[in-house]
């Protein structure tokens, strides 16, 4: 089982360009790479995991934000945490996604919790992007989302609780008129 879920990671430099347009938010370069690529291509590029290596791609932007829990990704996962709004549209547009998990069972939701914990400073960024996904994501999937448990058995506003951001999402989730109890 190791050795298959190993076989379907895409790994650095295999695919550098695709990589290099995730971490450095180029969405005109992975619309250019989706548009050219073959459905089966395009449906590997969006939403299967890969390996990030942060030491070789130090001097890119978002490489400097990913903290240690974010070595094996999915590409939608890495610009949502970033709140990279144009390149998330993108990939949601062409196929990824929204409900993937990672290896621990976290959704895009519980995932920018933990970004959040492990640094503050891109709060009001990840606040602005919460407001992106409740445009560009439709309600049901958004509730499902929300209600989605990691392996911890926690929804992201369990997660939140415990991480000490359940501010923020009182916050989004009151500007949407949404009272949701835990």
């Amino acid at each position: 089982m190791a050795d298959e879920k190993e076989s379907c990671r895409l790994r650095l430099p295999e695919y550098e360009f695709w990589y290099r347009g995730i971490l450095e938010n180029d969405f005109r370069k992975l619309q250019e790479i989706l548009e050219k690529s073959s459905k089966q291509h395009r449906h590997k590029l969006l939403n299967d995991p890969f390996e990030l290596d942060t030491t070789e791609y130090d001097q890119l932007p978002l490489s400097k934000q990913i903290s240690s829990h974010f070595k094996i990704s999915y590409p939608l996962q890495l610009v949502a945490v970033a709140g990279h709004k144009e390149s998330f549209d993108i990939l949601v547009e062409n196929g990824a996604n929204v409900f993937i998990k990672d290896e621990y069972g976290n959704n895009i939701l519980h995932l920018m919790c933990y970004f959040i914990n492990s640094n503050t400073s891109v709060e009001d960024k990840i606040r602005a992007f919460y407001k992106h996904l409740f445009q560009k994501i439709p309600q049901n999937d958004m509730n499902l989302l929300l209600t989605q448990k990691n392996g911890l058995k926690w929804t992201p506003e369990v997660t939140a609780i415990s991480l000490g951001v359940l501010g923020l999402f009182l916050d989004i989730f009151m500007s949407k008129g949404i009272i949701y109890l835990i």
